[in-house]
């Protein structure tokens, strides 16, 4: 028996169960550890005894918690992360889970991971369904997690060795699907997508760096129509 009950859930765990058991939880969001719920000490218990990566975050803020196996993916944020919230530990997770956050019935989220496993993409698809979000898995597994929570799925798969590495041709497949949905979708209002296209071009235009020689690509384009319209037409 562990010789302090509260704790007695944390009970091996290798690293990271040792520096919960030492930690001052009671300084941190999470408050003290005899004041957690019974279902928030048994999902860390669990996650202490996998011996897969995995990352959680819990409540409100998503303050972050994670076992022995994440560690190396964590990097040098470790042990630094440990009990923060999202916002603080990676704030490139939180801005997809603030962009997520605001969905609503009328926009598509769409989860991108060749596993389905990845923690950070299951989560923000999470968010975004919980906002009303129609939600969309990109992902080589159909049976995975990110397939399971989203509503259509989307299989994208290479052949083994169609690019060196392979996550290399797992990425591709993936790009060439978000390429073709963004087509579908323009396609659909020409117009309406001309228009965000125009506005887009204009505010990235002043930050833009000039082509060699003063020409722009636009105008190379243009040049190049106008020349082949004065062409003659060969049989």
């Amino acid at each position: 028996m562990h010789p302090n009950p509260d704790l007695a859930f944390l009970s091996g765990g290798g690293e990271m169960g040792k520096r919960m058991r030492e930690m001052d939880w009671a300084a941190t969001p999470f408050g003290p550890v005899d004041t957690w719920s019974p279902s928030l000490k048994m999902t860390v218990s669990l996650l202490l005894a996998n011996g897969q990566p995995i990352i959680m975050w819990w409540g409100p803020d998503y303050l972050c918690l994670y076992n022995d196996a994440y560690i190396p993916v964590l990097g040098a944020k470790h042990p630094w992360a440990l009990g923060r919230p999202v916002r603080e530990a990676w704030s490139e997770i939180h801005d997809g889970l603030t962009s997520a956050a605001i969905l609503d019935r009328n926009c598509v989220a769409i989860g991108i991971s060749n596993t389905g496993r990845t923690d950070e993409t299951i989560q923000m698809l999470t968010v975004a369904k919980e906002a009303g979000a129609y939600t969309v898995a990109i992902t080589g597994n159909p049976e995975s997690p990110l397939a399971r929570l989203a509503e259509d799925v989307i299989i994208a798969a290479a052949p083994d060795g169609y690019l060196q590495p392979a996550d290399l041709s797992a990425r591709h497949c993936q790009l060439f699907i978000v390429d073709f949905l963004y087509l579908l979708i323009a396609q659909s209002n020409f117009d309406r997508t001309t228009r965000f296209l125009a506005a887009s071009a204009s505010a990235v235009a002043p930050r833009r760096r000039p082509m060699r020689g003063g020409a722009t690509p636009h105008g190379a384009i243009r040049r190049a129509a106008a020349q082949l319209s004065k062409e003659p037409a060969q049989s």
